[in-house]
């Protein structure tokens, strides 16, 4: 049974990962000011600021922290910096019994993942913008 993502108030703990391509700085900076500005708090993925070639981490890295936005019971949300190659990589690792309706939110090729949660188990996702392009950079 699929259900809609929970409503996000004020006070609201996102978990910001980036399971794929390696993110624009300034532009994800500029975009967690913003969320803190409407009264959320922004917690950074341990490995957030990892490279790895082309990637923000290696595999391990970025399915650690993928691992810990979806589980973490601290986090009411979880939103992806950025798309792009990477995250197909780590789908067939990934532990998806479980999850709670937490929204993840992102597109390009968070949408793999999305629609991963969704065939296992129903779990509705937010196809909406990256973090690091949610403001103008």
């Amino acid at each position: 049974m699929t259900s809609s993502p929970q409503k996000l108030r004020p006070g609201a703990r996102i978990g910001v990962v980036a399971p794929a391509g390696i993110h624009n700085q300034e532009g994800l900076e500029e975009a967690v000011a913003f969320l803190e500005e409407q009264g959320f708090v922004c917690v950074l993925g341990p490995h957030l600021r990892q490279r790895h070639r082309y990637l923000a981490g290696t595999d391990e890295e970025r399915l650690a922290d993928l691992e810990w936005g979806l589980r973490d019971p601290e986090l009411d949300a979880l939103w992806v910096a950025r798309g792009g190659y990477g995250i197909n990589r780590l789908l067939s690792q990934l532990r998806v019994e479980g999850l709670d309706e937490r929204p993840v939110i992102g597109f390009s090729d968070v949408t793999s993942l999305l629609v991963a949660l969704y065939q296992a188990g129903g779990k509705a996702g937010i196809h909406g913008p990256v973090l690091h392009s949610l403001t103008r950079h």
